[in-house]
């Protein structure tokens, strides 16, 4: 998996849909990602619903649920989208939890591995 840091930020590349997407890892995020509306609406991903979210800020914002196809580590996997009216793609506690992450930002190193059992159904 492709990854790297950016004015301090740890940043993964992953492909969504047809598109390869850059996104920050936030393990505040509780979601497994959050894309701005402008690339769902140019992926033309399909709307399931709506969800209140609590932002960092403690204000509630209500937002817009997507499906998509992702590639992650290596696997396909369908994940639920979060839309936003920022400009930053976010990868979240959801996609991170069967992951093993390693991060030194003064050696800018960052690592994700699969730590999930070959022998569990995704």
């Amino acid at each position: 998996m492709k990854t790297r840091y950016f004015l301090g930020l740890p940043f993964v590349t992953l492909n969504v849909g047809i598109k390869e997407i850059e996104a920050i890892i936030d393990t505040g995020f509780n979601g497994a990602l959050l894309l701005p509306q402008e690339i769902i609406k140019e992926i033309k991903l399909k709307k399931i619903g709506v969800s209140d979210y609590i932002m960092a800020d403690g204000t509630t914002s209500e937002t817009e649920l997507y499906l998509s196809e992702i590639e992650w580590i290596g696997k396909k996997k369908k994940v639920t989208v979060v839309s936003s009216s920022s400009d930053i793609a976010l990868v979240g506690m959801e996609l991170l939890y069967d992951s093993k992450i390693t991060l030194s930002p003064s050696e800018e190193i960052l690592t994700i591995e699969s730590i999930k059992s070959s022998n569990k159904e995704e």
